[in-house]
């Protein structure tokens, strides 16, 4: 999907390729970077996408279908693809788990009524597996969880074992093993780990547990009637950029009058991920989330105080809060409101994110009873988050959100990464990015560090290097899992014309990487400055000398 945006602010132009792994936003302070990143998140989070009519979409698909023979085994198969993508939808998009969980089970029936030879084995395990996720993780029923995670892990025996389906397996086995440790059955527990640890060495280094590849549903190929996903709008209404910076109708009129935002699909099933953004304001959403839930409070009061008096007057008190800031901004605060909950359930990449924070951090960002940020440090020590040092500070919402949220497939923004780190910790976060990209998540960055540039063009040159040379590479500190792709990263130099308007170029990302013009000229003005002041301080103490 393609995202065109016109006089944004000073932004004359950008054209967005969602298609990208890697987007990288650089250019001078106040060439609109922030702004364009804070109209992406709110086009992928406040749902522009049409889950209703993609819910009808495919209950009409379902409808037709049934009128087919049933012993079309084709169509039957189909038709349980069908049950399997609506009760997806339902499940993690419109919330209704009711029906989500009748519809998994139509599915699954569908399918083990057929002969063992039309059976979808792929698909079996995959709707066994959703069920259980949602009994699990919805309805707190654990017991059934358990059986369906077993028929699961039992039905995916049965498959070829290829690298994929060994890693399906692995995902199966480590599923349970959470749930049996949810349930305080530690040996049963550890011995389904050992199960998935035993599968995993079976496997090339390069194949990962945590990217759960679980083949779903919306990935088998079905007639166009039946795999009709989730259908973006194609626009960008001014009450959205309201919403996006967090201002008043009467800005939004003044401010971004000419503005036009479109959404180009590629096909008729673009759909957009779940986002995720990290402001600038990061830092201070963990230390001052309390302070900021009682802004809440004060809401209230202003309410009981309009309790006599004219509606209208209470719904501009109503609007003038819930438009205090950006989007972004907003759903950061609930998410650090939200955190007691969110560290119930472990994410995909839970175990990349440990590793990540003890290499960087050396200790553990962790959520108290009480749903607030800690650092762990030594034996045991926990400093609240305020008392944490600056990059604990700053890489604390990503270590977060990696434990506890991230899934493959998932589009993170993320505003100047580079803040308050040292240069070789700016150099193994570019690393970390690469690393998440391979992973399955989408990243788009806006930076003005050298640093992550440079060290990007470094992994996009490491695709190149043969596997002798890798070798001495890997003493470095470099290994495969980093690699970047030319073609799986874009490149937006925004930067001022002579209107003092914005041009936003998409920079040539070639095999040894790419350059951005305002960077390298700064930096050579700095160097060139430098030479002047050496040999002019030289040559004064020579003259004193002679």
């Amino acid at each position: 999907m393609k995202i065109t945006i016109d006089n944004l602010g000073v932004v004359r132009h950008i054209e967005f390729d969602t298609q990208k792994p890697l987007s990288l936003f650089c250019g001078p302070n106040s060439t609109g970077k922030t702004y364009v990143s804070y109209v992406l998140y709110s086009i992928f989070a406040n749902n522009l996408n049409d889950y209703e009519s993609a819910q009808l979409n495919l209950n009409t698909a379902i409808e037709n279908h049934t009128l087919l023979p049933n012993d079309n085994l084709v169509f039957q198969n189909y038709l349980a693809v069908a049950y399997n993508n609506l009760a997806m939808l339902q499940q993690n998009n419109l919330k209704d788990y009711e029906s989500a969980k009748i519809n998994y089970i139509k599915a699954i029936k569908i399918i083990e009524q057929l002969p063992e030879s039309s059976k979808s084995l792929n698909d079996l395990a995959t709707a066994y597996n959703n069920l259980a996720s949602l009994q699990e993780n919805q309805f707190a029923d654990y017991e059934s969880a358990k059986t369906n995670y077993y028929k699961a892990i039992e039905i995916s025996k049965k498959l070829p074992k290829t690298h994929k389906d060994l890693n399906n397996l692995a995902i199966l086995y480590n599923n349970l093993a959470n749930l049996q440790q949810h349930l305080n059955n530690f040996k049963s527990a550890e011995a389904l780990y050992m199960q998935a640890i035993e599968i995993r060495s079976q496997l090339p280094e390069d194949t990962s547990v945590e990217q759960n590849d679980m083949e779903s549903a919306k990935d088998t190929e079905v007639p166009n009637a039946l795999s009709k996903g989730v259908l973006a709008k194609k626009s960008f209404s001014q009450k959205d950029i309201g919403d996006a910076f967090g201002i008043s109708d009467e800005l939004v009129e003044a401010r971004f009058n000419n503005t036009k935002i479109e959404l180009s699909p590629l096909d008729d099933i673009d759909f957009l991920p779940k986002a995720t953004m990290l402001t600038v304001e990061r830092n201070s959403i963990y230390t001052f989330k309390t302070e900021l839930s009682l802004s809440r409070n004060d809401l209230v009061d202003k309410m009981v105080a309009y309790k006599d008096k004219n509606h209208s007057d209470l719904l501009k008190v109503l609007l003038s809060s819930s438009r205090r800031y950006p989007v972004a901004v907003r759903d950061g605060i609930k998410i650090a409101n939200d955190l007691e909950l969110s560290k119930k359930f472990k994410g995909e990449l839970f175990e990349f994110a440990t590793n990540l924070e003890q290499s960087l951090l050396r200790g553990r960002v962790d959520v108290s009873q009480n749903g607030d940020v800690e650092f762990v440090i030594g034996d045991n020590v926990k400093l609240p988050i305020q008392l944490s040092s600056s990059i604990v500070k700053t890489l604390s919402s990503l270590i977060l959100y990696l434990k506890y949220s991230a899934k493959k497939g998932d589009f993170l923004i993320i505003d100047e990464p580079e803040m308050n780190l040292h240069p070789d910790n700016q150099i193994l976060l570019a690393r970390i990015f690469a690393q998440m990209v391979n992973m399955g998540i989408k990243l788009v960055i806006s930076t003005h560090s050298d640093y992550i540039i440079r060290e990007f063009n470094n992994l996009i040159m490491l695709s190149g290097v043969s596997d002798n040379d890798m070798q001495s590479f890997s003493k470095m500190g470099y290994d495969k899992s980093m690699m970047l792709k030319n073609n799986d990263v874009a490149a937006y130099m925004f930067n001022f014309d002579k209107e003092n308007l914005v041009t936003v170029e998409n920079l040539d990302v070639t095999e040894t990487g790419f350059d951005v013009p305002t960077i390298d000229a700064a930096i050579n003005s700095i160097n060139e400055a430098s030479e002047e002041l050496y040999y002019s301080l030289k040559s004064r103490q020579n003259e004193k000398e002679h």
